[in-house]
């Protein structure tokens, strides 16, 4: 397989395959040169807190996660007094707790129902053999 025959930043010569019938890779080649800014693009996006709270945050709590960092945007500004924003961080802190426990007994219930009726019978706790 040929390699790229472009240098890389620190002269040393480019290890990578070439792209299709061309003698340079795709880091390299300046007829990739918008599919790479593209792909910068989308990784920066990717990369964001909005995106990454997205893939781990139930949807349910991202606007509680909006309204805290406004809360602390606006106490930081002096618009809102530090006691309302430490009650509205409880009261969220709450709502997590209670989201988080309705999901592991979802997720316990869902595993239940995936034994067979009678590995279930006689037993009060998922835990008891």
């Amino acid at each position: 397989m040929a390699t790229c025959s472009a240098p890389k930043r620190d002269g040393t010569p480019c290890t990578t395959p070439v792209v299709g019938d061309g003698r340079k890779c795709w880091a390299h080649d300046p007829a990739m040169a918008e599919k790479r800014a593209e792909k910068r693009r989308l990784g920066g996006q990717n990369r964001s807190t909005a995106k990454r709270l997205s893939k781990i945050m139930p949807v349910r709590l991202v606007p509680v996660w909006d309204q805290l960092e406004q809360a602390l945007a606006d106490v930081l500004s002096g618009d809102l007094d530090p006691r309302q924003a430490t009650a509205a961080a409880a009261v969220a802190r709450a709502l997590a707790v209670i989201l988080q426990a309705g999901e592991v007994e979802e997720r316990i219930r869902a595993l239940e129902a995936q034994q067979p009726p009678s590995e279930q019978a006689g037993r009060r706790y998922p835990w008891q053999a």
